[in-house]
């Protein structure tokens, strides 16, 4: 079961608050437009265990970013789609525990940069 909630947002229209947007999942999903600016709260334990992020080749453009965040015990990784790549320190791909977020950012080349706490 995928769930999915959005909060807030950050557009600057008339009667917003400006609050941060965020997203939530309890699944396997894919990187898109719609997660642009939001800290993304994943959820592995109602997942079984384990929740792959998918980053995207073609979908986010230059300078995208969002944030993933673990809120329960198990195991977040990051992994690219085909016809793109992930760099990150050391080669990590993976949120180290509960509590812990990365943050992803397109870059001009096409290659998705992680950085967080990662193992």
């Amino acid at each position: 079961m995928t769930m999915h909630r959005v909060t807030g947002n950050m557009n600057g229209e008339e009667g917003q608050t400006g609050a941060l947007r965020s997203a939530f999942f309890a699944a396997d999903f894919t990187v898109g437009e719609v997660q642009g600016g939001m800290v993304v709260e994943v959820d592995p334990d109602a997942a079984g265990g384990s929740v792959e992020v998918t980053l995207p080749a073609d979908e986010c453009g230059p300078g995208f970013f969002v944030e993933v965040a673990q809120v329960t015990a198990g195991t977040v990784s990051f992994v690219a789609a085909d016809g793109t790549s992930i760099v990150s320190p050391g080669g990590a791909t993976t949120l180290t525990q509960q509590w812990t977020a990365a943050r992803l950012r397109r870059r001009d080349d096409g290659t998705w940069m992680l950085e967080g706490a990662l193992s």
